[in-house]
């Protein structure tokens, strides 16, 4: 745990000691801080109309508490608007909602940015803004304005606004709690329940659309399905497909594709969804292997990956919304061919697998820095189909005769051609001749055993 989580992990604990709530409530949402980098929500509808579109960028707001000194947002005109949805007239369970927020709407708030207890007070009575069934059970949500209370939380600027809170029920327990808060209409889109297979979008949030995950083609390219969101009482309601919802590919539009298929905005930073349904990135866990076989002019980490993304994306083999949370490997293999170009080889994430590419352009320093701009070159992109994240190795063959690149964290490679002597090669990757015939790794299962010999025969 880092020194920020400890405190915030103390100072939320402080913060709910006079508070009435479940034993491991502090727990619970102490969890979802722990992922805010890979948290992004989403909208859906009931109706599902599916169309292909690519698009770039992603958008993000400020929320008011730091947008500068004494802000104040104008009070929402939806708390003087009678609730909506099937349950509003149901008075016991606004009555439990209500009380549900009483004890814990301060505590969720104090989250954002320091935890600090006493950071907000609310000025105006909670009002339901809506009451309904879902697919994850009766759900509401609560608006009530709040400000932040003067000296007592360093990072926050004075003002106010108003928070809207998605009351449910939590499939850990069964019991009904505050599940999200936000003070930002752009956010007001929740993933809950029972897998978080539920999603609850407002009008007000602006999305319109929803894709739950990147489409990867036979040739690796990469597109979306764009779904439309269809409100009623102000919210959408949809259900996830089992299966379907990958926390990392899933993103919302503020619009919905032309009859290109295209989109002229950019897609909405959805950050309150449950992890429930986080799906890690299963690649290889390489960050010490850097396969720098010559020809690369970039010299940085940073600069290569930025140089195979261009290139891929280029090529339309990134996530078509090119998302700044797209995630890059943490391993990479350049290598000088003989033809005179440089072949980069690594990994991408989409649709809950990692896929293994090889770029073939230029080796001249010209060219890569062109390429590092975002300026198009020459090149060549092989997809070599989802990384086998059992077989501990990766290997790929080259167009136009210029050979293998394999990699191995760890091992020890030779090669040898037909019945010829083994060649042995430094590294944990490897070019390897286009008329190589087979390649062994040996790797040291644990300290003082024998290696373990893997013999990959080549065609």
């Amino acid at each position: 745990m880092t020194p920020d989580n400890d405190l915030l992990e103390r100072s939320l604990r402080h913060a709910v000691s006079d508070v009435d709530t479940p034993p491991d409530f502090t727990d619970r949402v102490l969890v979802g801080g722990r992922r805010r980098r890979f948290r992004r929500r989403a909208g859906m509808a009931t109706a599902v109309a599916v169309v292909t579109v690519l698009v770039g960028g992603l958008a993000a707001s400020t929320p008011a508490w730091l947008a500068g000194p004494d802000t104040t947002v104008p009070a929402d005109p939806r708390m003087s608007e009678p609730t909506r949805g099937d349950l509003a007239k149901d008075s016991a369970f606004l009555d439990k909602v209500l009380s549900t927020w009483r004890a814990e709407g301060l505590v969720v708030n104090n989250m954002a940015p320091t935890a600090g207890k006493d950071c907000w007070q609310f000025t105006q009575p909670a009002h339901v803004h809506w009451a309904g069934t879902t697919p994850a059970g009766p759900a509401a949500l609560v608006l009530q304005p709040i400000r932040n209370t003067p000296g007592t939380c360093d990072r926050v600027e004075p003002g106010s606004s108003t928070w809207l809170a998605l009351i449910g029920t939590e499939p850990n327990d069964g019991a009904m709690h505050v599940l999200y808060t936000t003070g930002e209409r752009s956010r007001e889109v929740f993933a809950f329940g029972p897998k978080a297979s539920t999603v609850l979008a407002t009008e007000a949030s602006g999305a319109r659309g929803v894709s739950p995950k990147i489409d990867v083609g036979q040739d690796g390219t990469m597109t979306r399905r764009v779904q439309p969101l269809l409100f009623r009482d102000g919210v959408a309601l949809h259900r996830i497909e089992a299966g379907a919802y990958v926390e990392l590919d899933f993103v919302v539009t503020p619009e919905l594709p032309d009859s290109q298929g295209r989109l002229k905005r950019h897609p909405l930073d959805m950050s309150l969804a449950t992890q429930a349904r986080y799906t890690g990135w299963p690649h290889k866990d390489w960050p010490r292997l850097r396969g720098a076989l010559g020809g690369i002019h970039i010299p940085d980490d940073d600069g290569r990956r930025q140089l195979l993304r261009n290139a891929l994306s280029q090529a339309g083999m990134t996530d078509p919304f090119n998302s700044p949370f797209e995630v890059d490997a943490d391993w990479s293999v350049f290598a000088a061919l003989p033809d005179g170009r440089t072949v980069g080889v690594t990994e991408r994430y989409a649709d809950s697998a990692s896929h293994l590419y090889a770029v073939l352009f230029p080796g001249d320093k010209q060219s890569q820095e062109k390429l590092h701009r975002g300026e198009k070159v020459q090149q060549t992109v092989v997809y070599g189909g989802r990384t086998d994240q059992k077989a501990g190795h990766v290997l790929i063959r080259l167009p136009d005769k210029q050979g293998w690149i394999l990699a191995a964290a760890g091992a020890v490679i030779r090669y040898r051609i037909g019945q010829q002597p083994w060649v042995p090669l430094g590294g944990e990757a490897a070019l390897l001749p286009d008329d190589a015939t087979e390649v062994q790794l040996s790797k040291q299962a644990a300290p003082g055993s024998d290696p373990v010999v893997t013999t990959i025969p080549l065609s």
